[in-house]
């Protein structure tokens, strides 16, 4: 997995830069500006690679409308991933930008990006906003913003960004399956007894 505390990743030009998203094709889900920085993105950076996760939604032909301007070559588009935290790892900058603060329902794979410690760029929604200072963990841009992701993706690329930290382990561990399904219980229980 790439960090940030790496010697800038444009040292080597034969190096494949890979950037990832794991989401349906919605259009709340912001997928179109990810993909617009990517697009820009490879044109300064002719080795990087865009892989998107996730099943076609209303989005979807807006997207690959999108992606005609790059070669076929540059991007991969998967339905599923068997190990998304696998596939977070080989990235080196993971984007998710639903367009606005309650777009995302809770928002696994912000939890799933943050634990696997791949450079990250958000915009604030779902269980960030629990997040003390997510800024701190990740590159925070603007809604429906794709200047703003593709200016944070050359930061990270040319190690301009300061330096994220981990997020806690404690914070991480609110949100694990037992823990939560502690709290599912808890709840059903209350109420069948209420």
């Amino acid at each position: 997995p790439t960090d940030f505390s790496r010697l800038p990743r444009n040292q080597d030009p034969q190096r494949k830069v890979l950037v990832g998203a794991v989401s349906r094709f919605t259009e709340w889900k912001g997928l179109q500006y990810s993909v617009k920085a990517f697009v820009e993105f490879h044109l300064k950076h002719p080795n990087s690679h865009l892989h998107l996760v996730g099943a076609p939604a209303d989005a979807y032909d807006t997207i690959l409308d999108q992606l005609k301007v790059v070669e076929e070559s540059a991007y991969t588009i998967s339905n599923w991933h068997s190990n998304v935290f696998g596939f977070l790892q080989t990235l080196d900058v993971f984007i998710h930008v639903p367009i606005g603060p309650d777009d995302e329902a809770f928002g696994l794979v912000y939890l799933e990006a943050l634990a696997s410690r791949t450079p990250c760029i958000f915009t604030l929604s779902g269980v960030l906003h629990e997040l003390p200072n997510p800024e701190k963990y990740a590159e925070i841009v603007p809604y429906e913003n794709s200047e703003d992701i593709l200016a944070s993706m050359l930061r990270i690329l040319d190690a301009t960004s300061p330096v994220k930290e981990n997020v806690s382990e404690s914070w991480l561990v609110q949100y694990s399956l037992e823990t939560m399904g502690k709290e599912y219980m808890k709840l059903l229980v209350g109420e069948l007894t209420s």
